[in-house]
């Protein structure tokens, strides 16, 4: 009877290689546990490669992030374990982390000197060794992890699974905390666009005129949290005999927060030219020379600019490319379009503006409003339209102003229904009583 002897070198073999898959699954719950604990992006992309490096025992480890603003890969951390050492590194247009970003798919290269990849590559930019990994987080590759080896490098069955395996752990954390960096920059802009939308209606008049025989009325409602619309009224006297009263409306041909400080600037000029000394037409033609000087981008804004005199009705105004006011006349009980007297501003510094007049009496009415209103749209794409505007401002023609308002501002949401609404809606009525 003979009794089988165990190898006692195939028993020390078994018994170093579970030390070392032991070993590993113990460096894997420990980078878990690492990249869990914090989510500070660049926190973690710095434990990501420390850990990468000492965990492959690699000569050097790097995190290249795609970026898609620019469709490139751009290097976002590196560890290096021999600080005399280094190299440049930039993707190659077609090389190797170029191609696993594209495809997803791993690549372990024992030795670059025979490597087909790095033929054209000089030897002192080769790394001897290269494993490139895919971070991958729900199959999008959010860019890849490189392991560098001064020398060559074997990669068995072993090592490239426990190397899959940390990337997936490293994908995972970048993730989190890409989001929550997006998250808290999202809280931040929600937080400034809120004191941006404060600053802009401190900016609107705090209360409407108060001119015996007059009433004034007023709508402003931004498509985003700021906008490109405004209105305004500046007393240019302070005596009853001789009250001369400036208004103004405004659209700039933008949205958001390039437009609310377009439009800050647009106000700023405007009532810095208002004055008894200067007329409508010179007014605008200061105004522009401002917004000339500083336009940028194409930007550019239309106004209409009135000087009333309260005691007889007298409207001095320039239309400067804005859409056409409506006066209503109550004697004729006719609505008549008030046309153009010069082009947007922000476009021809030399550009000459005219003024015209019209006389208020008892009765009559003026709106200014700006695109927003005849362009609201429905969920079909049905434009409120000029029609609806000119009859229903002739349905309210007795209705006091503040009415006037309430009703369009119904009629539109009527119209519109649940769409969204995608552009500023400003408008302004000024009535004399009968």
């Amino acid at each position: 009877m003979f009794t089988r002897t165990a190898d006692p070198l195939a028993e020390s073999a078994v018994e170093a290689a579970l030390r070392l898959q032991n070993a590993r699954l113990a460096a894997l719950q420990n980078v878990a546990l690492s990249l869990t604990c914090t989510l500070d992006l660049p926190e973690v992309l710095r434990r990501v490669v420390e850990m990468a490096q000492t965990l492959s025992n690699a000569a050097h480890s790097h995190i290249f992030l795609y970026d898609p603003a620019h469709q490139t890969l751009q290097l976002a951390a590196s560890h290096w374990s021999e600080q005399e050492r280094q190299i440049t590194l930039s993707p190659r247009p077609g090389g190797i982390t170029a191609h696993v970003a594209q495809t997803g798919e791993p690549q372990f290269i024992a030795d670059t000197m025979t490597h087909q990849a790095y033929a054209d590559v000089p030897a002192e930019r080769k790394p001897g060794a290269l494993a490139c990994l895919p971070l991958i987080k729900d199959a999008h590759v959010l860019g890849t992890l490189n392991l560098g080896y001064w020398q060559p490098h074997a990669f068995d069955a072993d090592s490239r699974n426990f190397l899959d395996l940390l990337a997936q752990h490293a994908a995972l954390a970048i993730d989190n905390a890409r989001l929550h960096a997006l998250e808290v920059e999202n809280a931040r802009m929600e937080q400034e666009l809120a004191m941006a939308r404060q600053v802009q209606q401190s900016l609107l008049p705090r209360s409407l005129p108060q001119h015996d025989g007059w009433e004034f009325a007023a709508l402003w409602c931004p498509a985003r949290v700021v906008g490109g619309d405004m209105y305004d009224f500046v007393e240019l006297t302070h005596t009853r005999e001789d009250a001369v009263l400036a208004i103004s409306i405004a659209d700039v041909a933008d949205k958001g927060m390039a437009a609310a400080l377009f439009m800050a600037l647009t106000r700023t000029a405007l009532r810095s030219n208002s004055t008894l000394r200067c007329c409508p037409s010179d007014c605008i033609d200061n105004t522009n020379h401002v917004l000339c000087e500083d336009a940028a981008n194409g930007m550019f804004v239309t106004v209409v600019y009135a000087q009333l005199q309260v005691a007889n009705g007298e409207l001095d105004y320039v239309n400067a490319g804005h859409n056409l006011p409506l006066w209503y006349r109550r004697a004729a009980r006719t609505l008549n379009a008030l046309p153009t007297t010069g082009i947007a501003l922000g476009i021809e510094r030399a550009h000459t503006y005219y003024s015209d007049t019209i006389q208020i009496m008892p009765g009559d009415f003026v709106l200014l409003y700006t695109d927003g209103v005849t362009d609201a749209a429905n969920a079909q794409w049905e434009l409120f339209g000029h029609a609806r505007l000119e009859q229903l401002m002739q349905e309210l023609s007795d209705a006091p102003a503040q009415e006037i308002i309430a009703g369009l501002n119904r009629a539109l949401q009527a119209h519109v229904g649940g769409a969204p609404q995608f552009d500023d809606v400003t408008a302004v009525v000024i009535k004399r009583q009968s």
